[in-house]
């Protein structure tokens, strides 16, 4: 793909504007607008008007970064780290999204939701990944709903969130997990800071704290099944186990490290849910910055061989006990992704919402 990051299908063909001050953007452009901005990440889907048909940027977004998942949710079609500096206003252009190349001339027109070419006849759940509650819409025919983040639940309040709740149980699927981190008090200078990169948890008060504030604000006369991100030591998910035994016990792990998938059957006795965190483990596994671009290491299209191997072992100690198992990814999706995947013995995987149809394409529902 010519080492750009392709966040899109198909081909789109327009006119170039460039946006040197984009999110700050005039509105008067016509239909069929290809933007050219110095940073995507700047741009929310609040940004991005109607007309705009694609998004060019030199800013190269890692697949792998906490960003990745921002830039999948934009609502058009992104190719990341392209040398724009060429292309003049007004000019018409063709961006194939499957090469990811960017051809002078008119084209074909939109075509970004194209077939996703061959099926893999493999079993694989789809679970759609929500930030907001627009995302539920965009969730379409996935399988099921993946694990809320507590940041994003209290962002939205304890109504909105306990409507989005109640929506999810309307349309059939279970009650979401939501993953912890303790967020309160705020830790010190210098102190480990839970949610931010490479963070490890660093009080089980707060967490547990937090877990009670939020049962209460929902009251959805149930406990969510508490996710727990970044454990790697059994004795760690042991002890948290016996502090949640009187409120609960459903307790998940994120598997974000080695240490967490080679020793995961000590911690799967206590689990309901098992999933993967892919970004995370990945950057521990080869040694390398998730936020940096590195096709060699972190390729967009496949997972490395040894997070592989860790993901094999996660499947192999999981397969035929009662927790839920599924891989979490931003990757672009493909066949060859989809069967390296089911080859790892994964019987889910959860993406950002609007990915949820484009997998569904590629990994049909099994027949009942």
């Amino acid at each position: 793909m010519s080492g750009h990051l392709s966040y899109g299908f198909g081909i789109v063909s327009g006119a170039v504007r460039r946006e040197p001050e984009a999110p700050r953007c005039a509105r008067d452009q016509e239909d069929g607008t290809i933007w050219v901005v110095p940073r995507v990440t700047a741009l929310s889907a609040r940004d991005v008007p109607a007309t705009v048909r694609a998004v060019l940027t030199p800013e190269a977004v890692s697949m792998y970064s906490h960003e990745a998942s921002a830039v999948w949710r934009l609502g058009v079609p992104v190719l990341a780290g392209v040398d724009t500096s060429r292309l003049d206003d007004g000019a018409r252009v063709l961006v194939d999204f499957e090469e990811g190349e960017i051809h002078p001339g008119r084209g074909a027109g939109r075509e970004t939701n194209g077939p996703a070419g061959r099926t893999v006849p493999a079993r694989i759940d789809v679970l759609a990944e929500l930030e907001t509650a627009a995302d539920l819409q965009a969730a379409g025919d996935a399988d099921g709903i993946a694990v809320l983040d507590i940041e994003d639940v209290a962002v939205m309040g304890a109504g909105r969130a306990r409507d989005l709740l109640r929506e999810i149980g309307a349309r059939g699927h279970a009650m979401p997990a939501i993953r912890f981190f303790d967020r309160h008090p705020r830790p010190a200078p210098g102190e480990p800071r839970i949610g931010h990169r490479g963070a490890r948890l660093a009080s089980e008060d707060a967490v547990v704290a937090e877990f009670l504030r939020l049962v209460e604000a929902l009251d959805l006369g149930r406990a969510p099944t508490v996710v727990l991100p970044m454990y790697a030591h059994a004795h760690e998910f042991e002890r948290f186990a016996a502090r949640m035994a009187p409120l609960t016990d459903r307790l998940g792990v994120t598997v974000e490290c080695a240490e967490a998938a080679l020793c995961l059957g000590r911690i799967t006795p206590y689990c309901s849910l098992v999933e993967i965190g892919l970004n995370d483990l990945t950057q521990f596994s080869v040694a390398w910055d998730r936020d940096v671009v590195n096709g060699e290491v972190m390729s967009p299209c496949r997972i490395s061989d040894g997070v592989a191997a860790l993901i094999a072992r996660v499947s192999d100690t999981v397969a035929g006990g009662r927790a839920q198992y599924s891989l979490g990814l931003d990757l672009r999706p493909s066949p060859e992704l989809a069967e390296q995947i089911a080859g790892l013995g994964v019987p889910a995987i959860s993406c950002p919402a609007p990915l949820a149809a484009r997998w569904r394409a590629i990994v049909p529902r099994a027949k009942p």
